[in-house]
């Protein structure tokens, strides 16, 4: 009943997430332009390169070390505040470093307002809330955050030239969230003599978890760098983004699974039943959510972009269609990831398949974007995550019904090329208006709802869980 609940808690935050961009991207693409869309994603990016880095892999770390100890007051103190002094120093060390690259960038001020964002990753305590399983204060900070930053958007964000504005208010807004939090954490944390406190201990076992995301930024970050870098222009950059935030909202609600469950797999260390019923509950789930949204996505691409967007980004419905592979890869790997790797302390296997995949990543950027532009940036992407799931699913094999999954997916698969022929042919000849679009969705859901509940043999009470 408690993973019901803190899915419901995190999913409500997921649904925001989604809503969000729904409004505000309309908004900045016609105010900011493409240019300036294209500058904020390149910053974005080069902070967020900055802020895994910094963080040594803390972030996921310090949520499972915390679900280890939770039941134990005295040892849980401990441990949050030997993570948090920790963050801390690797603070002091990435600002350094961000501020000597800042200074010398192009987008000089741009980078400098965005130490704030920065600063604000290093004081989120999402992660303690997450090891205790009490994902309603998290939703609700996040919440709060996301709303304060829409009106901020929405009330200041007026011009063209308001994009250091905008920026100051992601990272504002990001501790504002944060220091709200704090009375909470005051009330379930004891203080713990200094000498008592030992945080290099943490150092090797959270690099352990850091190499895998360093992995993952060679093929999650490093494409808009090298965008730009080999285009030499931002509204590519700004294109491959607008796309891409459009392939995250399925994404975050598919991925939402496996951030609530991390911890209870966590929790549930040493028993692989528990570990083989969750993970396989989830891909069950994942995948039946994946393929029809990836076809979704690619057919309401053309009717969506020109009313979403506005003149001037036109390419992004082509990005979006070839992106939207990416969210099949992702959300089988958020599973393997998430709730076997990193919950069984194996990341040394995430380590392996992210280089890998990462490497193949670059290798193909650099090959492909001279000559494709952003498109080679996406195939390099797709290869990627492809590879990445291949890599991670041979290693979880004992937790995996393969034949299983096989059938699963080819009849998701029919499903979803059936709902996608409907979706095409049913507005065929409509325009490109937002009434258009809504249509589209609408055939979507209620023709794949209709295939599961009359094709799909599998028992009842599994149909009625994928629905709720």
């Amino acid at each position: 009943m408690k993973i019901i609940k803190n899915y419901l808690y995190n999913c409500s935050y997921q649904l925001l997430t989604v809503l969000v961009p729904l409004i505000t991207t309309p908004y900045l693409s016609r105010v900011l332009l493409a240019e300036n869309i294209g500058i904020s994603s390149y910053v974005l990016s080069i902070s967020t390169i900055f802020s895994t880095l910094g963080l040594i892999g803390l972030t996921s770390y310090s949520a499972r070390e915390i679900a280890y100890v939770r039941n134990n007051d005295q040892n849980r103190s401990k441990t949050f505040w030997e993570l948090s002094l920790l963050r801390i120093l690797c603070f002091i060390i990435t600002f350094s470093l961000y501020m000597f690259l800042a200074l010398q960038s192009q987008y000089r001020s741009y980078l400098l307002i965005q130490s704030i964002w920065l600063f604000s990753t290093f004081l989120d305590f999402t992660w303690y809330f997450t090891g205790v399983e009490d994902f309603k204060i998290s939703s609700f900070r996040n919440i709060l955050v996301k709303i304060i930053n829409l009106a901020c958007i929405f009330i200041f964000i007026k011009q063209e030239s308001d994009l250091g504005l905008y920026l100051f208010f992601n990272g504002f807004c990001q501790i504002l969230g944060s220091i709200v939090v704090l009375p909470i954490i005051k009330k379930n944390i004891s203080a713990i003599k200094l000498s008592e406190l030992n945080i290099f201990k943490h150092l090797i076992p959270t690099i352990k978890v850091l190499l895998p995301q360093i992995a993952g930024i060679l093929y999650l970050q490093i494409d808009k760098v090298m965008i730009e870098y080999i285009t030499t222009n931002a509204s590519y950059v700004g294109f491959y983004d607008q796309a891409e935030k459009i392939i995250k909202i399925p994404l975050t609600i598919i991925t939402t699974i496996s951030t609530v469950l991390m911890p209870r797999v966590a929790y549930s260390f040493k028993n692989k039943n528990e570990i083989a019923k969750y993970i396989n509950i989830s891909i069950y789930i994942s995948l039946a959510l994946a393929i029809p949204l990836t076809f979704g996505i690619v057919g309401i691409s053309d009717s969506m972009v020109p009313w979403f967007f506005g003149s001037g980004f036109e390419p992004v419905s082509g990005i979006m269609k070839w992106l939207s592979l990416i969210i099949i890869f992702i959300s089988m790997t958020s599973i393997s990831s998430n709730q076997y790797f990193i919950a069984t302390d194996k990341t040394n296997i995430l380590t392996i398949s992210y280089l890998v995949s990462g490497v193949c990543n670059l290798v193909i950027n650099w090959i492909l974007i001279p000559t494709l532009g952003v498109y080679g940036a996406i195939l390099g992407t797709i290869a990627a995550e492809l590879i990445a799931f291949i890599i991670q699913f041979v290693y979880m094999k004992k937790y995996i019904n393969y034949i299983k999954i096989f059938f699963l997916s080819i009849k998701f698969l029919i499903y979803s090329i059936i709902m996608y022929v409907f979706i095409l042919y049913s507005t065929y000849n409509l325009p490109a208006i937002f009434t258009t679009t809504l249509l589209q969705i609408i055939i979507g859901i209620v023709s794949y709802s209709l295939l599961i509940l009359v094709f799909h043999t599998y028992h009842k009470k599994d149909i009625a869980n994928l629905i709720k």
